[in-house]
């Protein structure tokens, strides 16, 4: 039992520690949502809102008198069956837009997104399945780019152009950062006769970004263990 103590003890250090590294990262990571939360109410309670409020209403109202151009959602899909049907009807149901048209992404191995898809097809018209011509799962960039020539040739047989919509900002291949950080080591375990058992590393910073893309700004920490 008096051997295994030292390392008990060791192990409970080492977990307090972790629990209060994480606990930190947590807080400093809420930082910028808490900065949001105040930049609101001090314009809502100074009442600078209310007039930026206006502002958007009325640009808001003034694009949805503009004619509505075909837009294109690209739903990538591998073992969506559960949800395909209710997200597109949800969608179809909430969104006041109305000139658009879904291409959902499919592969061909996984019948039960297929006959999913084919089931909300014939409930809305404005469906579209293009099947991968490869079994699944690949990317999900391989997967928009068969949406993507699925789109192409929707265009060529209509006559028109779609504006197509994706949730990547991603502007360039690469993406680099540069800023100040906080690096912290504590050892655990170990004595003046013995060294150490193992290296918790806490490292907090804000990177800048460098260059056009932004992927990399905004606070990062990270920890690590060596043992």
């Amino acid at each position: 039992m008096d051997v295994l103590t030292p390392a008990v003890l060791d192990y409970l250090r080492f977990v307090e520690v972790l629990a209060i590294a994480v606990a930190l990262v947590t807080a400093l990571s809420s930082a910028d949502d808490v900065f949001i939360d105040v930049y609101y109410w001090c314009l809502r309670l100074l009442g600078g809102q209310s007039a930026k409020d206006r502002v958007l209403a009325k640009t808001v109202q003034e694009t949805t008198r503009l004619p509505e151009r075909p837009f294109a959602i690209m739903v990538p899909a591998w073992r969506e069956h559960d949800v395909i049907y209710a997200m597109v009807a949800t969608n179809s149901r909430l969104l006041t837009y109305r000139n658009y048209h879904y291409f959902i992404g499919v592969y061909r191995n996984d019948a039960a997104t297929v006959a999913e898809a084919r089931r909300v097809q014939r409930d809305c018209p404005n469906v579209h399945i293009v099947v991968v011509p490869r079994d699944g799962p690949t990317s999900k960039a391989d997967c928009l780019n068969v949406i993507l020539h699925g789109i192409l040739d929707y265009e060529a047989e209509i006559g028109a152009h779609l504006v197509a919509g994706y949730d990547s900002k991603a502007g360039t291949r690469w993406a680099a950062g540069l800023g100040p950080s906080v690096l912290s080591y504590i050892w655990l375990g170990g004595d003046k006769y013995r060294s150490y058992d193992a290296v918790l590393t806490l490292q907090v910073g804000y990177i800048f970004n460098v260059g056009p893309d932004k992927r990399q700004s905004g606070w990062r920490a990270q920890i690590g263990v060596t043992f």
